[in-house]
């Protein structure tokens, strides 16, 4: 499921690629492709608005499941699949799974700040995170204690290892819940967040035409001084070198819902919520006539951590 841009192109005269070019990028192909990647690999809200208290720390496990357009093809021309030289990916993952290690320290003051690593399950991704988090409002639970527990949390968030795509995400996000004391030992807390996601996607040089050698087809002259002024000795060589693209930027905003619940019994800390979009962007890139939906995918993603809080 690792990127692979080189097969994002339209052929010679189809869509917006004129008849004198021989290929050219499918810009809205890699919008779709790096939306979806960014809402699979986005932070999550996993846990209750409260702080661990200045003592506190955290230390967990978790694993997010988020629905893809499995079916759609830049995601079977987009992605490696287990031949890296075949024209597509024949097994594309029904969802996209990522797998972190979240790390967090509770501060003075409502104050919190976490880590956190993560992979993608059948890729070469990572996901490298930094958080900070503010209770606003916690642990009234006399006299003003139908108030429930608020915080605001703002994640910056990298993915690396993807060679081709290069994509960056924030969110700032609005959390309540409530504890609830069950058989004097439990602690079920119900949640409901608000987020804000901020997607950067972008991509690096891109040979579309990476069976061929550019150098090679172009065979420039030896007697330019360092190539300065580059003349082809051979015909159409220049062609070649064309092919060799990067992507358009990609930046959206979208705003994202949370439901779910956390469980407490002793150290023992276990939560689930389900994330959904509320609002999606427009396409900044929409190609009439072609097979690709015109919209960006909705996406829904199932969230389950356990870890221990000290």
């Amino acid at each position: 499921m690792d990127p692979a841009l080189s097969r994002l192109v339209h052929a010679s005269g189809n869509g917006p690629c004129p008849s004198t070019r021989e290929v050219c990028p499918d810009q809205e192909s890699f919008e779709h492709l790096a939306s979806e990647l960014a809402g699979a690999t986005a932070p999550v809200v996993g846990r209750g608005a409260a702080t661990d208290g200045p003592r506190g720390f955290y230390v967990g496990l978790s694993s997010t499941a988020t629905t893809i357009r499995s079916g759609s093809r830049y995601w079977s021309r987009g992605t490696r699949g287990s031949d890296p030289t075949a024209a597509r990916n024949e097994r594309v993952d029904a969802m996209l799974n990522w797998n972190r290690l979240d790390v967090r320290k509770g501060l003075p003051f409502g104050f919190e700040v976490g880590s956190s690593l993560g992979f993608g399950l059948h890729t070469s991704l990572w996901v490298l995170s930094a958080e900070l988090k503010l209770a606003l409002f916690e642990g009234f639970r006399t006299g003003l204690g139908a108030l429930p527990d608020v915080a605001i949390r703002a994640v910056t968030q990298q993915l690396v290892g993807g060679g081709d795509v290069s994509l960056r995400t924030q969110a700032l996000d609005v959390t309540l819940s409530k504890p609830y004391v069950l058989w004097q030992r439990h602690v079920v807390t119900p949640i409901l967040a608000l987020q804000l996601l901020f997607v950067s996607a972008k991509s690096g040089a891109v040979d579309l035409t990476p069976s061929r050698n550019a150098f090679t087809a172009c065979d420039p002259d030896s007697g330019e001084v360092n190539g300065a002024a580059l003349q082809c000795t051979r015909p159409g060589g220049g062609n070649e070198l064309a092919n060799n693209v990067s992507f358009r930027n990609v930046s959206q905003t979208r705003v994202r819902m949370f439901v779910g619940a956390e469980e407490r019994y002793g150290l023992l800390s276990i939560a689930l919520t389900l994330g959904f979009d509320l609002t999606t962007p427009g396409l900044q890139s929409e190609t009439v006539g072609d097979t690709l939906p015109n919209d960006v995918l909705r996406q829904f993603s199932l969230h389950l951590s356990a870890g221990l809080r000290y």
